[in-house]
């Protein structure tokens, strides 16, 4: 059984291990990083854990914080309502294909309705491509808003989902995006 709760301090290594083993399909983390975008919005970082053991990890971000990423920079110039944008999710590689990246929408899409986001926003690398993920968010109903190449030389879907404000399953009727 897949729990999913706030990351804690204690997290950061079973975190740090999780991404080495992502990359190149996550920007890499260090302690130091990793402390400076909790400082920002520990609300939002959640840690996937089955048997006692932390599985996966999301670091999010909602639309009114002080947050300098780049791509969460573009959906701020382009989303006309509050968003919670995710800068990372990862699964541990034995985790994958287990439920662990939707557990964690699921509990971050709740978060986003409470606060009163209309919107879930991230972004997939295509260079260097990351095919697993954008067929994820696919399947969980994100399409294509935009996208770019970042300063550091990947190219990337800026992908959005609607969310329904009844807190019912997420919207998917962005007609004006193409599909992820």
């Amino acid at each position: 059984m897949i729990a999913v709760r706030a990351l804690a301090p204690k997290d950061a290594n079973d975190v740090l291990r999780i991404n080495t083993g992502a990359r190149p399909g996550v920007a890499a983390l260090t302690n130091v990083e990793l402390e400076r975008l909790t400082s920002i919005s520990r609300g939002h970082m959640l840690a996937a854990v089955c048997d006692a053991r932390v599985v996966g990890y999301l670091l999010a971000f909602d639309s009114k914080v002080s947050y300098d990423g780049e791509e969460f920079r573009w959906f701020r110039g382009t989303e006309s309502e509050a968003f919670v944008y995710v800068d990372q999710v990862a699964v541990e590689e034995g985790g994958r294909g287990r439920g662990v990246g939707s557990a964690l929408y699921a509990a971050i899409r709740t978060l986003a309705r409470d606060i009163g986001a209309g919107a879930l926003c991230c972004e997939v690398n295509t260079t260097p491509a990351n095919p697993a993920s954008l067929a994820f968010h696919r399947r969980m109903g994100f399409v294509v808003a935009g996208s770019m190449v970042t300063e550091d030389g990947r190219a990337v879907d800026l992908l959005r989902l609607r969310l329904r404000r009844n807190g019912g399953t997420p919207a998917f009727a962005d007609e004006e995006a193409r599909p992820a």
